[in-house]
């Protein structure tokens, strides 16, 4: 839903904050499907070396500025910035787009409450868009997706039901890389 929200097409620029969960991962994966270029932002260098392999043009480390490090890759910022992290790449995510860019959000796992330069907002005629879950139509599109081969399901780990708390020291020890799952029965 989140790049359907942001009207991502063919040919512009995707950048992805936090690859390595799930949402990143898979608006990676589903950003390349769709025709677009792909950076990533991680703070492990592995996982911005996975996700190369997995298709993306290329990464940067989170907290290496990460804004000016792709204006200095491609000569220009982002069309579209996937930011799911919030408060700690809130600035520079905001910073690493494009005049009429559009930034479009569904979490924010490193914080809550951001700050927002409004001049920048007006100035570069940014968006700010907030997305949630997917309807009916989407989730149908993106099945085909994934049933035709064009994007790969990413699941990082899987764990018995009852084994819950390894599963969740999984997720917050920021080894994953792609969906952690439970199984039940």
């Amino acid at each position: 839903r989140m790049l359907h929200r942001a009207r991502l097409q063919a040919g512009e620029v995707l950048l992805v904050i936090g690859v390595g969960g799930g949402v990143s991962s898979a608006g990676m994966l589903i950003g390349k499907a769709m025709g677009a270029t792909v950076f990533v932002t991680s703070r492990d260098a592995e996982k911005i070396e996975k996700a190369i392999s997995l298709g993306a043009d290329g990464g940067f480390l989170s907290d290496e500025g990460y804004d000016r490090a792709l204006k200095a890759a491609i000569g220009r910022g982002a069309d579209v910035v996937l930011e799911n992290v919030g408060k700690p790449t809130w600035e520079t995510s905001i910073r690493s787009l494009e005049k009429g860019g559009r930034l479009v959000t569904c979490g924010a796992t490193g914080g809550t409450t951001v700050e927002l330069t409004v001049p920048r907002l007006f100035f570069k005629q940014l968006q700010v868009i907030g997305s949630t879950m997917y309807d009916f139509g989407e989730f149908a599109s993106t099945t085909r997706l994934i049933a035709t081969g064009r994007v790969p399901v990413l699941i990082d780990s899987v764990f018995a039901f009852d084994d819950l708390p390894s599963a969740l020291g999984r997720m917050q020890g920021k080894d994953q890389f792609g969906k952690i799952l439970l199984r039940h029965g």
